[in-house]
């Protein structure tokens, strides 16, 4: 049977761990997110999904904010380029 003790439980959690798994993944969700918003910002689905609609759900509590229009949603969008 095994010494299930803290000691033990704390020197598995801080063991050293090849790091390179967590780094490709970072790295392919960045690419996989600046692509989304590239084809997101070309093909107007900003205008589409944000500016057009008539009618917006509000969030319990911010139903005083409005929405931006049309260069507004493209100015929050846009930002997350580099």
């Amino acid at each position: 049977m095994r010494d299930f003790s803290l000691r033990s439980l704390q020197k598995a959690l801080f063991a050293p761990i090849d790091a390179s798994a967590l780094a490709l993944f970072r790295i392919s969700f960045g690419l996989v997110m600046a692509w989304e918003m590239y084809r997101f910002l070309s093909e107007g689905k900003v205008d589409c999904y944000f500016v057009e609609p008539v009618f917006h759900f509000k969030y319990l509590g911010f139903a005083w904010l409005e929405p931006g229009r049309g260069c507004g949603c493209m100015a929050t969008s846009t930002p997350s380029w580099p």
